[in-house]
């Protein structure tokens, strides 16, 4: 559409972003939101260190929202997550919903204009944590089922080997068996600072794309221990302990030890630091739009060390 403007938030060029089995998914995302938007939009496409998706918050006739184009090798994950906003459409707990196209790999739902958890201070991030914990136990659905294996943590073990920043962490021979008796339930599974938006009724979750069969606590590690999140050790702590025990009440879930906490936390810190370790060696620039990867490359380990050496 000639009338829709495009404008980024860093420099971008869609052969930069080019995939080997879709060279081209990027400049096609391109024209399926000018096509949807409609004539006289504004597209501005947010850069993050994911490749395989492209972000976009689009000024339309109806008001603003917010758009996710999905790469051919991420259908599985746009399959996923078209399903789970489609469960919790309509509740408070999740914007709302108003595209979902699996033929042209594109979801639109409401731009949440309050700000991610993780760019929240003082009084406003303490009155949205308070609320964390109801909606944490609101996005689980169905029975328990069985845990994970955690198969692919071995290798993250291995990629950290030797780093000083890993010094006192148990091996997976370790953590693994610990974490192997608990129970799963249907969860976010990555329910993290950036994926906590906050609208007028309160946090809403985003970025469903995992959701499924996990443990409960790795999810709770994940955003009370995670560096992105500004508050102390101790508010840490009680943060951790109210989002256990919501869902226990709630899902009649078993409750979980310090000793099986702390496990969660060492997978989830080294799984985390590997993961963003290698997005920094894949990606030299990617500190120009997403600055908190090199954080999240060292800082969980951090957190995880002081977690299971206070047992």
């Amino acid at each position: 559409m000639a009338g829709s403007q495009i404008t980024t938030d860093t420099e971008f060029s869609a052969a930069s972003f080019a995939l080997p089995d879709d060279p081209d998914w990027r400049s096609t995302a391109l024209d399926t939101m000018r096509t949807w938007a409609g004539d006289d939009s504004q597209i501005k496409v947010v850069s993050v260190h994911r490749l395989d998706h492209m972000l976009a918050i689009c000024q339309t006739a109806d008001g603003l929202r917010f758009a996710k184009t999905y790469a051919q090798e991420a259908v599985h994950a746009m399959k996923n997550e078209f399903a789970t906003y489609s469960r919790f459409n309509g509740l408070p707990i999740v914007p709302r919903m108003h595209l979902a196209d699996a033929e042209a790999r594109l979801l639109v739902t409401d731009y949440v204009s309050g700000g991610r958890l993780s760019e929240l201070r003082g009084a406003v991030l303490e009155s949205a944590l308070a609320a964390v914990p109801a909606l944490y136990s609101s996005l689980s659905t169905g029975p328990p089922g069985r845990a994970p294996k955690h198969r692919e943590y071995p290798l993250a073990w291995r990629e950290l080997e030797g780093r000083t920043d890993s010094r006192g962490l148990p091996p997976p021979s370790v953590v693994l068996p610990i974490v192997s008796t608990l129970p799963a339930h249907a969860i976010h599974r990555d329910f993290q600072p950036s994926n906590i938006l906050i609208g007028d009724d309160g946090p809403v979750a985003i970025d469903f794309e995992s959701f499924g069969l996990g443990v409960p606590a790795m999810d709770v590690v994940r955003l009370a221990y995670n560096p992105a999140l500004r508050i102390s050790w101790n508010t840490r702590g009680v943060l951790a302990a109210d989002m256990l025990d919501r869902f226990a009440y709630e899902h009649e879930a078993l409750a979980i030890s310090p000793r099986q906490l702390a496990a969660c936390c060492v997978i989830w810190a080294v799984s985390c630091a590997a993961y963003f370790t290698r997005v920094l060696v894949d990606q030299p620039q990617v500190t120009s739009h997403s600055p908190e990867v090199p954080m999240l490359s060292t800082e969980p380990l951090r957190m995880a060390v002081r977690l299971w050496n206070q047992l």
